[in-house]
């Protein structure tokens, strides 16, 4: 390579290290410069737990009991996978519905970015209206499917969304005119279109013209809505690209609630997009690739299902997300260089370019790579923006449980632990009173072993290895011995989560410890016993 090549990798590297520095550092990457999206995504989400009352011998809706959980659950995913600018509207009259509806048609009117809408209702529903409490139940009241299907005909987006969680919900897919079930009409296969280039409709309903839609006490949800949203953060990506499509969302709702209650619930889908391509909803990257580019610069990233191009507009460092796997590089400098690198992205991890590993090619190479497949999805401005899956978490917990071999077993205390990955670091402390004695126990320990996680929990079975002091105080000398021990063992831990930071743990421990107790009542012996620890704790992931 000559010397101006040579110079280039040079500088390349010190940029690479002061990017890595600011990043650390600073949220450099986030800054709205980074990255400007090209669409506007906004989410109307309507919730109501009251429905009409009764009359003339017919009983009134039931008040719903999880609507707003509904809401709230699909507004978090969207917001947090799908980068939607989210609104739930909590018990509206049919007033304030359109009222809101007819802002979002003003805004979509605007000269600017183009509009996505997507509208979701949580609550009953007739043939022929929404229920949205006893004020909508005189006629001149009235919130029709009609209007809701004209409002979503006639709003100035290029794609709408709507997703009704409602007794009857699939009236709205017969007032637009296509009589689906299931993969009727309007059902196509997934393939991959650019987002912006999406223009059109999807439906999804979670019962027929005719069907019953409903809620589970042990779900603590509608069962449509419970699993919708499931889908949304990353089980309905059937073809792991990374992007959950309304196709697939549909088909991994439809799916479950037909497991749970087969032929007593019939969810409805309806698309109508331009190519009856499937629109990705929210995305399910699981892991990150930071490009140091430079003004100028243009960059091509081929991974086996996807393809990113970016090019270079700041010289702050770009993260681009994506799927876990193996990725070409490829990259044009401004000055008509070109060069190449293969790099792995792992899962859960930020993977930085190594200024090590390019390697010179022909720039007509790379130029040829990037005109073969199709452009970067546009949606990629989008998951630049989302947050890296979370990594690890801190906790405090209770125990109960003997952790050494010596007579003076405490075994009350508690735990501060702290995770990354598949490891578990641990610092516990017990303690007990013993007629005259006191004493206490405190240990650092460490598990590494087999994660499972999914959205809601996760499992961690692995080896633990422990070393800790036993202190037995006398009640009339300061310190009457220290004992050092060790154990070592089995770790299960089973974590829920109650928000979208905050879990719930149990861990258990069962194995052997060795203790070496002195200058205390035992004398100086080695002991060994069978160990077994419980812990209930609260952690924050981060």
């Amino acid at each position: 390579m000559d010397q101006e090549g040579e110079t280039m990798r040079i500088y390349r590297c010190m940029f690479v290290l002061l990017c890595l520095y600011s990043v650390d550092m600073t949220p450099c990457y986030a800054a709205k410069a980074a990255v400007e999206a090209s669409v506007e995504r906004i989410a109307l989400l309507v919730w109501h737990d009251r429905g009409w009352k009764g009359r003339r011998g017919h009983p009134g809706d039931q008040r719903l009991r999880y609507a707003k959980r509904d809401a709230e659950l699909l507004a978090s995913v969207l917001k947090t996978k799908g980068n939607f600018q989210t609104k739930v509207l909590a018990k509206p009259t049919s007033q304030q519905l359109w009222k809101q509806l007819q802002r979002i048609r003003a805004r979509s009117k605007r000269p600017g970015k183009p509009i996505h809408f997507l509208f979701y209702y949580s609550g009953h529903a007739d043939e022929h209206f929404l229920r949205l409490g006893a004020s909508s139940q005189p006629q001149k009241h009235r919130f029709s499917l009609k209007q809701l299907a004209s409002f979503l005909k006639s709003i100035k987006a290029t794609v709408k969304i709507g997703i009704l969680d409602a007794c009857n919900s699939g009236s709205l897919i017969d007032l637009l005119h296509a009589r689906t079930k299931g993969r009727g009409k309007g059902f196509a296969p997934y393939f991959k279109v650019p987002p912006t280039l999406s223009q059109g409709m999807a439906i999804l309903t979670s019962a027929s013209p005719a069907g019953k839609a409903r809620e589970l006490d042990r779900l603590h949800a509608s069962l449509f809505t419970h699993y919708l949203v499931r889908g949304l953060w990353g089980k309905a990506d059937r073809d792991r690209d990374g992007k959950v499509t309304s196709i697939e969302a549909y088909e991994y709702a439809r799916l479950m609630v037909e497991r749970e209650l087969p032929g007593r619930q019939q969810p409805m889908f309806l698309n109508h997009f331009r190519g009856q391509e499937a629109y990705p909803i929210t995305l399910s990257y699981n892991a990150q690739l930071v490009l140091p580019q430079q003004d100028g610069e243009r960059w091509s990233i081929v991974g086996r299902r996807s393809v990113w191009k970016v090019r270079g507009k700041t010289g702050l460092p770009r993260v681009v997300s994506l799927m876990a796997g193996r990725y070409k590089i490829f990259l044009r400098d401004p000055k008509g260089q070109c060069f190449h690198q293969d790099v792995t992205v792992r899962k859960a991890h930020k993977t930085w370019l190594s200024a090590r590993h390019w390697k010179d090619i022909a720039c007509h190479v790379g130029k040829a790579k990037g005109e073969e497949v199709a452009t970067v999805p546009s949606h990629e401005h989008v998951v630049r923006r989302l947050s890296l899956p979370h990594r690890g978490e801190v906790s405090l917990g209770f125990d109960v449980g003997a952790l050494t071999a010596s007579l003076f077993r405490p075994w009350l205390g508690g735990t501060f632990g702290f995770s990354l990955g598949n490891w578990r670091i641990y610092m516990t402390f017990l303690g007990e009173s013993f007629p005259k004695y006191f004493t206490g126990f405190a240990e650092i320990s460490a598990s590494w072993g087999w994660q499972l996680q999914r959205s809601s929990w996760k499992l961690h079975l692995g080896g633990l290895l422990g070393v800790g002091l036993l202190m037995v105080f006398h009640e009339q000398a300061l310190r009457s011995g220290q004992s050092p021990s060790l154990r070592y063992g089995v770790h299960a831990e089973f974590g829920v989560r109650l928000t979208w930071r905050l879990w719930l743990f149990l861990r258990g421990f069962g194995g052997m410890a060795h203790t070496v107790v002195k200058a205390s009542r035992e004398g100086g012996t080695f002991l060994n016993a069978w160990t077994a620890k419980g812990t209930v704790a609260i952690g924050y992931q981060f």
